[in-house]
């Protein structure tokens, strides 16, 4: 039994945790990703627990503590204990009774090794207890060890218990596997791809974004294109210039937006419609979602200057602009782009200088204005007070 001895296991937070359950050391363990991170050495995001005691149980011991307890999902069995500001999902164990794909009727157990071998992956079906000791029902550590990804059992009977453990799969796949591609694996998710569809779009969202998010998420994206994944979900059957392009200068700078947001413009070739369509069918948040139309809409402008791109955009928007579009000159664009979103800009001109100029008010007021500002950014900000109001008497007043 290997010992294993991450910071978080011993800090306070951990500490007081363990303490509020009686024998917390043979009825709670850390399980998961946590565990799976911290035998890698990478510092886990999510703590999550399985514990052998019912979750009324455990959330009276919590709560007998003073430990604020969340039940997130006490349908399911999960409560959520919150530490020093940490939160800390708790599962009893369970087992499967039926299963549909999308669903799963479970029944609450006492046997750590009948959970682990619910779950989806060996990598993924670690415990660690408080004293550090890791359990491993499914030879875990080894493929981990190997870089191996491996469904627990028979990968089909694993898929068929949950379609969504087809995107889990090209999820894990970019982080941890460094074998050949399983090609016998390949040829059950091909099969089973049609059943993705059958599964609520937010569910596959948060997939989604995850798979793009990854460091390098390229052979997963091959594999999901050759096993039919993006055709089904988004009608994708290539992998787009911009992508390409993208990837091949994403290394060279660093964006502060979210970089599932870019890959996903630029899978979908820039083409607004489809991501329009996309953005509904992943319900994503507004802010996502104008994110993602704007810089659709910037790549239809292929000579966006740094000046007009920030002004109307902002600088991060503009970065992601240049990532995906062909620009011979993008090293000197890229500098501008960091020194112009230093400065204050500020257009020159109001409805009320059009008013005085002798424009009557209405909705055509703003069009005008708009009008000059859109030449006004073009001309990279130079054109002052008098030299817009010149322009709006030589080219705009329907007095001309």
């Amino acid at each position: 039994m290997k010992l294993l001895s991450p910071p978080w296991l011993h800090n306070a937070p951990t500490r007081r945790l363990f303490e509020a359950v009686p024998h917390s050391l043979h009825c709670m363990r850390f399980i998961g990703g946590c565990v799976r991170d911290a035998v890698l050495g990478i510092t886990a995001n999510d703590m999550d627990l399985a514990t052998t005691l019912l979750p009324n149980i455990i959330m009276e011991h919590l709560t007998t503590a003073g430990i604020k307890v969340i039940p997130t999902g006490l349908s399911h069995g999960t409560i959520t204990a919150v530490v020093n500001h940490i939160p800390y999902q708790i599962t009893t164990l369970r087992r499967d009774i039926d299963t549909d794909g999308r669903h799963a009727i479970v029944a609450y157990t006492d046997d750590w090794q009948i959970d682990a071998l619910r779950r989806d992956f060996t990598i993924n079906a670690l415990s660690l207890d408080a004293e550090g000791h890791i359990y491993d029902y499914t030879n875990g550590l080894t493929d981990l060890n190997e870089g191996r990804l491996r469904f627990i059992g028979q990968p089909q009977l694993r898929i068929q218990e949950d379609y969504l453990r087809i995107l889990r799969y090209f999820r894990f796949l970019s982080r941890f596997d460094h074998q050949d591609d399983d090609h016998e694996t390949l040829n059950i998710i091909t099969i089973n791809t049609p059943k993705l569809l059958t599964l609520s779009w937010e569910r596959i969202a948060m997939e989604w974004q995850s798979i793009l998010n990854q460091a390098n998420p390229d052979r997963s994206l091959r594999l999901m294109l050759t096993c039919g994944v993006l055709k089904t979900l988004f009608n994708v059957d290539h992998i787009s210039e911009h992508y390409v392009r993208l990837r091949q200068c994403e290394h060279l700078w660093q964006s502060k937006a979210q970089p599932w947001r870019r890959r996903l413009v630029a899978l979908m070739g820039g083409h607004c419609d489809q991501i329009i369509k996309v953005c509904h069918l992943l319900k994503l948040s507004n802010k996502d979602t104008d994110y993602i139309k704007s810089l659709a809409h910037m790549l239809s402008q292929p000579q966006l200057i740094p000046f007009t791109g920030i002004y109307h955009y902002g600088l991060e928007l503009y970065q992601d602009y240049l990532l995906l579009s062909h620009q011979p000159d993008r090293d000197t664009l890229w500098q501008q782009a960091v020194i112009i979103a230093q400065q204050k800009i500020q257009f020159p001109l109001s409805g009320q200088d059009l008013i005085g100029a002798g424009l009557q008010p209405g909705p055509h007021l703003g069009q005008i204005l708009t009008q000059i500002e859109t030449w006004w950014s073009e001309h990279k900000g130079e054109p002052d007070h008098s030299a817009c109001l010149a322009y709006y008497r030589l080219h705009l007043s329907p007095h001309n």
